[in-house]
């Protein structure tokens, strides 16, 4: 069976609104804040918000959810597929982990503040823990600038792709990093916005579907 990664960043929209008034009603009444970058309640937000709590792949809405119909459609064509989230709340994740609505995300904030939260977080070193002891045939990364800083920084000694092994890498992510990284059977597609990302996503689950329709062969498709 072929074996796929596929690595994406977590969405400010989500099925439940942390911001919608049952949420705020409830955490008004508890005293506590919206959920940000305060993991340290974390099990004290789970046990008043049980009702809201979904695992990560349902939760995470807006482009996340064309990452996810790559996955399936990864798994369609036969694919065991490792999908991973670098969420600005929780670190790195599965698609299985139980979350509730929050609101953090590394989009506005400064370079400093984001390595800041990548460092309590551990993201660089549990994502590498994850992956350091596995071969790949596709190992697909769609992050947006701020979070790929946080698996690929130069400054800190974070590369992802010296533990990263797999016969093809397609990364999906800004201009600036292109040249900055190095691998063999390497796609990088460079996006602008949002609407870029998911023509290519999409583009992306076609090409794969092919593979499952028995259009095209996998070998083919490594190329």
């Amino acid at each position: 069976m072929p074996y796929s990664l596929v690595i994406t960043n977590c969405s400010k929209m989500k099925k439940f609104d942390v911001n919608q008034k049952n949420i705020l009603k409830i955490l008004k009444e508890h005293g506590l804040p919206i959920p940000k970058f305060n993991i340290e309640l974390e099990e004290t937000y789970k046990k008043i918000l049980a009702e809201y709590i979904l695992p990560a792949a349902e939760m995470y809405g807006g482009t996340f959810i064309h990452v996810r119909k790559l996955v399936e459609s990864l798994r369609k064509a036969g694919f065991k597929v490792d999908f991973l989230i670098i969420s600005a709340r929780y670190g790195v994740i599965d698609e299985n982990t139980l979350i509730i609505p929050y609101d953090a995300s590394f989009s506005n904030m400064s370079d400093e503040y984001v390595i800041t939260i990548a460092k309590k977080l551990k993201i660089f070193n549990t994502l590498i823990n994850k992956i350091k002891d596995k071969y790949y045939d596709i190992a697909i990364i769609t992050l947006s600038e701020k979070y790929m800083k946080t698996i690929f920084n130069p400054t800190y000694g974070w590369d992802f792709t010296k533990y990263l092994r797999t016969r093809k890498l397609i990364i999906i992510g800004n201009g600036i990093l292109k040249n900055k990284i190095n691998y063999p059977n390497l796609e990088y597609y460079v996006v602008k916005g949002i609407g870029e990302r998911i023509k290519i996503l999409n583009t992306i689950t076609q090409r794969l579907s092919g593979i499952g329709r028995r259009k095209t062969t996998l070998d083919t498709y490594l190329v």
